[in-house]
């Protein structure tokens, strides 16, 4: 069955899992909202994703399902019974899901696109999952869901377009966190694979050349699951920890105003690139599946620092690009 771009009107875009990953197929749904003119995104995306959600121009409703927890027969129901009235047209199912596979089926989705994996063969328009060979940007491979659809596809077609209010950080003020003035740098010591992690104590010897080498404030970030590290990574050193404490859009609102981020490879570095904030990324380049050329950070102002061992890189390398960026 052949897809007739002006009978598709309503599509549901489905990629409820991490932070970073969901950020990435921004690009797809602003290509999808182009080809299909006319048609409503329906987003479903993690709860704590909600309002960073809402901020995309292309999206027009959004459906909260957490994917990590167990949900109840009824709550299932709920969510199909939330789905189905859309009357949607074409589902993209961008984190390969067994339940949102089902849905989609069970919901009489006529086009359902995905990786043929965790029962794939309810999908009718489906691509293997090649990710972890890491021979291209992880856009790119999101873009591939637009490719079986015979939508053409370039780099150039990557853009990020989020409307983040500068008063989104409310609460807790700039002014009244003494971080205001010539601007202030943001670190996050951690990734969702503590592989992908600079060593703690390199980390907070970078932190401590910080305090004594720029007048810049040194402001910690980071999500509620890591509270306890930050108590332990903060001792001894001169910084303002948010962690925990400030939501994703107040995030995004509190990055605009940041000279640089240092940073493993994660969400917040993912969701300072595509703000056009300057990026010290750190990332271990082996297996290639987790290297720089998969998940690097988007956009030019950007120092991407590699090693095939994280544990390798040294602080005076990542003080040398953060003073040049600085400068």
């Amino acid at each position: 069955m052949r897809i007739e771009p002006q009978k598709i009107k309503e599509i549901l875009f489905v990629r409820n899992d991490r932070f970073g990953e969901f950020l990435l197929n921004i690009p797809v749904m602003v290509v999808l909202k182009e080809k299909f003119p006319g048609s409503k995104i329906t987003l479903v995306v993690k709860p704590e994703l909600e309002e960073l959600a809402r901020a995309i121009p292309a999206v027009d409703r959004v459906i909260c399902w957490d994917s990590s927890k167990r949900h109840k027969f009824g709550e299932k129901i709920a969510l199909m019974q939330k789905i189905r009235p859309i009357g949607c047209d074409l589902a993209l199912i961008s984190n390969p899901s067994k339940e949102f596979h089902v849905y989609g089926f069970l919901c009489g989705i006529p086009f359902r696109v995905g990786y043929n994996r965790k029962c794939g063969f309810l999908l009718n328009r489906k691509i293997e999952d090649k990710k972890f060979e890491g021979l291209r940007h992880e856009v790119d491979y999101n873009f591939d869901l637009l490719r079986v659809l015979g939508i053409d596809v370039r780099l150039s077609d990557i853009r990020f377009p989020l409307n983040v209010k500068p008063e989104a950080f409310s609460g807790l003020k700039v002014e009244e966190l003494g971080i205001g003035g010539d601007g202030f740098i943001a670190v996050h010591p951690w990734a969702s694979n503590p592989e992908k992690e600079w060593p703690k104590e390199k980390f907070q010897a970078l932190v401590a050349k910080l305090n004594r080498e720029d007048s810049s404030k040194v402001v910690l970030i980071g999500g509620k699951e890591e509270r306890l590290k930050a108590k332990e990574f903060t001792r001894g050193l001169h910084l303002i920890d948010l962690v925990g404490k400030i939501s994703l859009i107040e995030l995004a609102a509190l990055l605009k105003k940041c000279r640089l981020i240092i940073t493993n490879d994660s969400g917040p570095m993912h969701l300072a690139a595509i703000l056009g904030i300057g990026v010290v990324a750190l990332f271990r380049s082996s297996p290639a599946s987790v290297s720089a050329r998969r998940w690097g950070p988007v956009g030019v102002k950007n120092v991407i620092i590699e090693n095939d061992y994280i544990g390798n890189i040294e602080t005076e390398e990542v003080w040398n690009a953060a003073k040049k960026m600085l400068g």
